[in-house]
């Protein structure tokens, strides 16, 4: 949020993620946010984030999340599942790997920073038929225990052509860095615009965001002093409130209308 549309099934919503022993013995301070997901009053998921900062990678940080979601009901079944990890450095996304599970299909997508050339991304069916011994690989490091270097190093072998090169001046932020950059871009006057890369769904979102003040808000047995901003691109308008510590940003509840159905998430665990 992490911020995409429910439509997508790709709220900004947080579970947390099992690291390597090398990131564990390296990491000197960590927060994990646990959240509920409710679709028009029910409940339909969890979402955990956690965010590592890493001794080994200076200015470096490590996120990894993990969704679940069920909206099955009677004859009626739809899961979504994704899991991934994010890399930044100074703030700046270096490489990002997710897998994707909705209903019968799966994919894979990931990019990784080339310096200046730009982030290449590639988007691939999860299919064991066609998949590529380090597409297995990268598959394998998403969905069990593996260090950051692991990562770099698949990423950076990996031998088909990227479908997409981004350049840094086509988005302002990425779906999972977004509320640390909303909270260092408070303006109390201006509506402003910024372009989301959505690293889930292989797409730029166009966000108008207005800043609503300051309110504390009560969550996972705390209070917290929270920043609230409202959000609206095309199909989609929500609440979004957010407070800070030592690490960083992070949502302390979000609601909005999304292809007219309403929706929350709401903090139920903050463990640092």
């Amino acid at each position: 949020m992490w911020i995409a549309q429910l439509s997508r099934l790709s709220l900004i919503l947080v579970m947390v993620a099992t690291f390597g022993a090398g990131i564990a013995n390296a990491a000197h301070e960590s927060r994990t946010i646990i959240y509920q997901i409710a679709v028009e009053g029910d409940v339909v998921g969890v979402y955990q984030r956690n965010r590592i900062i890493d001794n080994q990678i200076p200015n470096g940080l490590v996120i990894e999340e993990e969704v679940e979601l069920d909206f099955s009901f009677l004859w009626f079944k739809e899961f979504y599942q994704r899991s991934g990890k994010v890399m930044l450095d100074n703030g700046a996304l270096k490489q990002f790997a997710f897998k994707v599970d909705e209903n019968q299909e799966s994919y894979l997508i990931f990019g990784n920073d080339k310096l200046e050339q730009g982030i290449h991304i590639n988007a691939l069916e999860n299919q064991a038929s066609s998949n590529s011994t380090w597409t297995n690989k990268l598959l394998q490091l998403i969905e069990n225990e593996h260090n950051s270097n692991g990562m770099a190093l698949l990423l950076n072998r990996f031998e088909q052509a990227p479908d997409a090169i981004l350049q840094r001046s086509d988005f302002d932020s990425d779906s999972l860095s977004f509320p640390d950059y909303l909270m260092a871009s408070i303006d109390h006057q201006n509506t402003q615009v910024f372009k989301v890369l959505d690293l889930d769904e292989f797409d730029i979102i166009q966000y108008q965001v207005k800043y609503l003040g300051e309110k504390p808000l009560s969550a996972a047995n705390r209070v917290y002093v929270s920043h609230g901003f409202a959000l609206n691109t095309e199909g989609e308008s929500s609440e979004l409130w957010l407070s800070k510590d030592k690490l960083g940003a992070f949502i302390v509840q979000q609601s909005g209308v999304d292809d007219g159905d309403h929706y929350s998430v709401n903090m139920q665990q903050y463990l640092f």
